[in-house]
Parts: C-alpha cells; sequence; structure tokens
C-alpha cells in the first residue's frame, strides 16, 4: 500500500513533489524566447495550464539522481490522477492556489503536515510565535516539524539550551545583535567565558596557565624527555605531539634530513643536511672476496655474489659448478672391437609373426574341415557331431594360443 511504502514519514513525498517544482520550473519558458513578447504572453498562457506541459514534467519525475527512486515511481503511478485532478482544478484555475505538496502530502496522503506543525493531527508546535515567525526563539527546530511524527517540543541548535531554545549552553557567551542575540563558543583557552578572548576566561583548560588574568598555552616540548628516543616534539595549543625523526637522524629537532642533530651510523652531514654514505663507492676496500659485489643500501651496505656465485652461510661466495649432461656419444658399451664372433651373445628370439602365421594356418586348416564335415551332416549324424565338438574345442584352444603369442609380443 501507499502508507507502507511511505512510511511515517513525508520524505518520498516531498522528494515527488520537489521534483514537480523543477519541472514546472524547466518548462516555465519552454520553446519560447525568440523576441515577440505579445506572441509569447499570449502562446505562453496556454501552454502555461496545458497537458502538454503536465505530460512532460511527469515524464521525467523521479530521475536516477533522486533518493530512494522507487520509491518515488512507485507514489507517482499511485497518486498520478490526483496530479492531474489539481493541475486541471486547481492550478489551471489559479496558478497560486492550494500547493500540490498540501493538496497530496497533506491532505490527500495524509503523511506530512505544514510548516511548524507536527504529529498524527498536525497541531501547531508548542514553541512557535505566529507574530515573529520564529520557533524555539529562532534557535532550534520544532521535534517532528512538518510530519506525521514528533513531540513539537524544541530541538536546540549547537549553542543554545533551554525549553525555547534561549540561553547558551556552557562554554558559550551571548551576544546581542539587531536580530536579538547569539550564543558564541569561548575561546579554546577558556572553561567558561564572558567574552571571545583568553583573558575573559572564568578558568583556563587543561594544558594552558593562567598568567596575569589571562590564559596562556604551556610549552610541553621545553621538557626535553616527554618523547621517546628518535622522536622531536611539536607543540599545539593546549597540548602536543610527537613525531618521528628521519632514518638519517640520531636525534632531531622536527621531520626531514636537514632538521638532524647528529646522524645515525652510515649517515654524515653535508651541507646541515645528513647523508647517505656510499660504502661501495670505486676507492672502497669492502666485498672484495672472490665472487662478491657491493651494494649500497641506505645508511648501511651489503656483500652479494656475481652471477655463478652462490652465498654461503658465512657470508663468503661460492663458485657454483656447471651441471655435466652425458651425451651419447660419451656413453659406455660393452661391445667388442676385436674380430670373430661374440661366444656369449645371446641368440636372438625367433619373431613373433613367423610364430603367428603357423598357429593362424592351422587355425584356417581346422575351419576348413568343419565345413567338409558339416557336408556329411545328413549320412553320418552322430560321426559328424563328434567330429564338430572336437573341432570347436581346437578352434577355441587355438584363439587362446594367438591371443597369448599378440600379448607377449607388445610386451617390452
Amino acid at each position: 500500500t501507499i502508507k507502507s511504502i511511505i512510511g511515517q514519514t513525508c520524505e518520498i513525498c516531498e522528494n515527488l513533489v520537489q521534483e514537480f517544482q523543477i519541472g514546472l520550473q524547466k518548462s516555465e519558458k519552454s520553446n519560447f524566447g525568440g523576441g515577440n513578447t505579445a506572441w509569447e504572453e499570449k502562446r505562453l498562457g496556454n501552454y502555461a495550464t496545458s497537458e502538454t506541459r503536465l505530460v512532460h514534467i511527469l515524464e521525467k519525475l523521479c530521475p536516477s539522481s533522486i533518493n530512494n527512486r522507487e520509491k518515488c515511481q512507485y507514489l507517482r503511478k499511485e497518486v498520478e490522477e490526483k496530479i492531474e485532478e489539481w493541475w486541471f482544478n486547481i492550478f489551471k484555475k489559479d496558478l497560486n492556489g492550494l500547493s500540490l505538496y498540501h493538496y497530496l502530502c497533506v491532505d490527500y496522503l495524509k503523511a506530512c503536515c505544514p510548516p511548524n506543525y507536527f504529529g498524527k493531527s498536525c497541531e501547531l508546535c508548542h514553541f512557535h510565535n505566529e507574530t515573529t515567525g520564529l520557533t524555539c526563539s529562532g534557535h532550534g527546530k520544532c521535534d517532528g516539524n512538518g510530519t506525521r511524527i514528533g513531540n513539537g517540543t524544541c530541538v536546540c541548535y549547537s549553542g543554545y539550551t533551554g525549553t525555547m531554545c534561549n540561553e547558551c549552553e556552557f562554554n558559550y557567551f551571548q551576544t546581542t545583535n539587531d536580530n536579538g542575540y547569539t550564543c558564541t563558543i569561548c575561546h579554546n583557552s577558556c572553561v567558561g567565558c564572558h567574552g571571545p578572548s583568553y583573558d575573559e576566561c572564568e578558568k583556563c583548560a587543561e594544558g594552558w596557565n593562567q598568567e596575569d588574568s589571562k590564559c596562556v598555552d604551556i610549552d610541553e616540548c621545553s621538557n626535553a624527555t616527554i618523547c621517546d628516543v628518535n622522536q622531536y616534539c611539536l607543540n599545539t595549543e593546549g597540548s602536543f605531539k610527537c613525531g618521528s625523526c628521519d632514518l638519517s637522524c640520531a636525534n632531531c629537532t622536527g621531520f626531514g634530513n636537514d632538521k638532524c642533530v647528529s646522524c645515525n651510523n652510515g649517515y654524515q652531514k653535508i651541507n646541515n643536511n645528513c647523508e647517505d654514505i656510499n660504502e661501495c663507492s670505486a676507492d672502497s676496500e669492502l666485498c672484495r672476496e672472490p665472487g662478491q659485489k657491493c651494494t649500497n643500501l641506505p645508511g648501511s651496505f651489503s656483500c652479494d655474489c656475481i652471477d655463478s656465485y652462490v652465498k654461503q652461510s658465512d657470508g663468503s661466495c661460492k663458485f657454483k659448478e656447471p651441471s655435466k649432461k652425458i651425451s651419447s656419444t660419451d656413453k659406455p658399451t660393452n661391445r667388442k672391437t676385436t674380430g670373430g664372433k661374440n661366444k656369449n651373445r645371446k641368440q636372438p628370439k625367433k619373431i613373433w609373426t613367423k610364430k603367428f602365421e603357423r598357429e593362424f594356418f592351422k587355425l584356417i586348416c581346422c575351419i576348413f574341415l568343419l565345413g567338409i564335415t558339416s557336408y556329411f551332416l545328413g549320412y553320418y549324424s552322430l560321426i559328424v557331431i563328434v567330429a564338430a565338438l572336437i573341432c570347436g574345442y581346437y578352434i577355441y584352444f587355438k584363439s587362446i594360443k594367438l591371443d597369448q603369442i599378440f600379448s607377449k609380443s607388445f610386451v617390452v
């Protein structure tokens, strides 16, 4: 339902009406501006309340940039007829008549209230002055203003307090002006004050000392040990910060290699800056062992190994022997080069194809005999049946024999 989509607030309806107002402004002089003022006024009057203009506005409602676009689109479909009623029955008759917001969101949907009203029955906010038009003395807002929720009491802006937001919060002071009064926050050195300056404090805040009725910042950095070793101190109003020194500094007064009091090992002072020492310079005696090379690092150096050398546990470099590959020409052979036959040489195995030919020939002969016996089956039936069984068994035996020959032939 519409109520479940809108919920307890009128935000969706407000968004819809706001987009409609934007459409009105953009189409206010659509397709006009040619210079003929009298003609434009006549034509513009017809277009201003036309159905064409309404359709153009409705088509562009709920753009992708709007919040809760899906809910806005749903609401637009549900109330499109009511918008058309307002357009033709109210807006077309009087451009300054009842607003779409009041007609749709307040009267029809009952999701919103008029400004300065709140609650289910749209009651007047408790501390709204209709004479001055101010709510909560102008320093706060009505709880639930313009909606069907809230309790109508004042929600004060920062620095203001009281039932009607007509008092200053603690640590704020009051000043008067033509529009009444304002509450301004005290100086950050104060805990309570009667003016904007550091000499108008009721009490000094932490990190400040009172000197001659003034609150003066304490310089915590005057304590040389307030920060850790290899850190510097930065004084701030009422406090301080500790920062880390540059890597080149042993100690420092600020950040950067130009703020070093003294340099770390591996660095040296050059023009008041701590610069890295190049331990790997050409005249260096470091990393001179076989296979070593020197690599300069910030504040240090490293002895690494050149190509073909491997670093050992003691830091030295050892030459890595290339792996040897035995070629086919280097393989040892057991062949004898002397003349005559080798008596120990094994005789070659019988070639399996010859075995196959012999066994296959036997099988063909057996099948041929089986065919002959089948021919005489009608004359000597008993003898032929026995002979057929014998031949059948022999064929089966030969097939097994052939299988064995084939299986042995493919064994490596």
